[in-house]
């Protein structure tokens, strides 16, 4: 079994938490479309089952092969894999969810049998190996779209935050421009209160002045 350590950065509510997952290769009987057969079981970090499906059948289009659904097994048949065997092999892949990653499960038919360690030493080195590298490509790819929208959110969020401390700053700035208003209004009310207080003094003055002129109006002959 082969290891690789990942780092993974996963932006959560409490911040940024630091995970770490490994690769892992195990090789053992699983159930696949053609019953239970001998497989390679692989670990992949980080990467969800629609990337890995899509990664996938990418990599046998450059193997010049095609996938097929067979149930819940992706098949490429009839394809050449030198180091592994002289002949076209026929290639089994299904994936589970898994925490932290996925399930990548691998079968490659032989013919007469399908790959496994005891019957086929050299060749299985070569599957393994090359299970490795799709593994440790794909969790790469997988990592790097994790960085971006973590980089994303975390634009996001600081966006966000300079947005609520320009808006205090307005906010502070409009209550002392409200402040400053309110003392001057209520200069403003003392001194139209005073000015209300002269002016009734002033009213009664010449209310006393028309009564006066009202009643020289009737007395005069």
């Amino acid at each position: 079994m082969r290891y690789l350590l990942i780092v993974v950065f996963a932006l959560q509510s409490t911040g940024l938490i630091l995970a770490q997952s490994k690769i892992e290769i195990e090789e053992k009987n699983m159930k696949m479309s053609q019953g239970v057969q001998n497989g390679l079981s692989v670990f992949i970090p980080a990467a969800e089952i629609k990337m890995l499906e899509k990664a996938w059948k990418k990599k046998v289009k450059e193997m010049k092969g095609k996938t097929t659904k067979v149930k819940d097994d992706l098949v490429a048949m009839g394809i050449s894999m030198y180091n592994i065997s002289d002949n076209t092999v026929n290639i089994y892949v299904n994936c589970k969810n898994a925490l932290n990653g996925s399930q990548f499960n691998i079968f490659f038919d032989m013919g007469e049998s399908y790959l496994s360690s005891y019957m086929h030493s050299d060749p299985y080195k070569s599957a393994e190996r090359f299970c490795y590298n799709f593994a440790l490509e794909t969790a790469k790819t997988a990592l790097e779209i994790k960085v971006k929208e973590a980089d994303k959110s975390y634009k996001k969020t600081s966006d966000e935050l300079d947005y609520l401390k320009s808006s205090l700053d307005k906010l502070e700035k409009n209550i002392e421009r409200w402040s400053q208003q309110i003392e001057k209004a209520k200069e403003d009310i003392g001194k139209n209160q005073k000015e209300q207080s002269e002016k009734r003094d002033a009213l009664s003055k010449k209310e006393f002045e028309l009564q006066k002129a009202q009643k020289n109006l009737k007395n005069i002959k």
